[in-house]
């Protein structure tokens, strides 16, 4: 168990369970061939009515992602064992899904696109976004079922008036 204001390895974890998504999002960009330089950014209920180029797409998910793990790498660092084991929890879960979700935009554009000149319809791909709502449900599960750090004990908790400065007797 963990002494209060310790580091908790759950919430280190978190941090590098929030970096896996950007990771894949660069490999796959690597490995996807022929993508389409020009992918679906808003939509209609019927087809997509607005596109942006491909790559500020991928730049903007990843700058996105990437301030995410900066944010959940910075909680890992600086929130302690002695903070709330549901708010750390889906403050994590959270920042997990967020940048999950930004690495899913450009992956969902390219199948857009692709279901788009085929004639298909374009609502399939946009279930690659519950993807991001599983990954941010796992990582809320490894930091939320962590041990409690136990309630100090009073008798070794310092008396704030001991180290009083003593006053005279009148």
């Amino acid at each position: 168990m963990n002494a209060p204001g310790r580091v908790v390895p759950q919430f280190v974890v978190a941090a590098v369970l929030t970096l896996l998504p950007v990771v894949a999002a660069v490999v796959l960009v690597q490995e996807w061939t022929h993508p389409a330089t020009s992918i679906p950014v808003h939509w209609t209920t019927s087809h997509a009515d607005n596109d942006d180029d491909a790559t500020t797409v991928f730049w903007s998910g990843l700058a996105l992602a990437l301030a995410c793990v900066a944010v959940a790498a910075f909680r890992a660092a600086f929130v302690r064992s002695d903070s709330g084991r549901w708010g750390s929890a889906a403050g994590f879960g959270a920042l997990a899904a967020v940048g999950c979700a930004a690495t899913l935009l450009w992956p969902v554009g390219q199948l857009t696109a692709a279901a788009s000149t085929a004639g298909d319809p374009i609502g399939p791909a946009f279930l690659l976004f519950l993807i991001a709502l599983g990954w941010g449900a796992v990582v809320f599960g490894i930091c939320a079922f962590r041990h409690a750090d136990p309630a100090p004990d009073p008798a070794t908790v310092p008396d704030p008036d001991q180290d009083a400065v003593p006053h005279p007797a009148p």
